[in-house]
């Protein structure tokens, strides 16, 4: 299986913060050498999105939170 690990801050999408540590948690646990062993792993690195204040995450849309944010990384 190919496995991609991208660095996403997810909490644009799900507001919990804490969330966007995952792929760091996995490369500093040396988890993707894990997952390496029995599929191919690809890591992406971090997507860099615009600091937003959680004020105005509807502010391009009234149903889709930090949607130009998002659209734009």
């Amino acid at each position: 299986m190919n496995i991609s690990i991208i660095d996403m801050p997810l909490f644009y999408g799900c507001d919990n913060p804490g969330v966007e540590q995952g792929p760091k948690v996995l490369r500093e646990n040396n988890l993707l050498d894990i997952f390496n062993k029995s599929h191919n792993v690809c890591d992406m690195g971090e997507v860099h999105v615009k600091n937003v204040s959680s004020n105005d995450k509807y502010a391009a849309n009234a149903k889709m939170k930090y949607l130009d944010e998002v659209v734009r990384s």
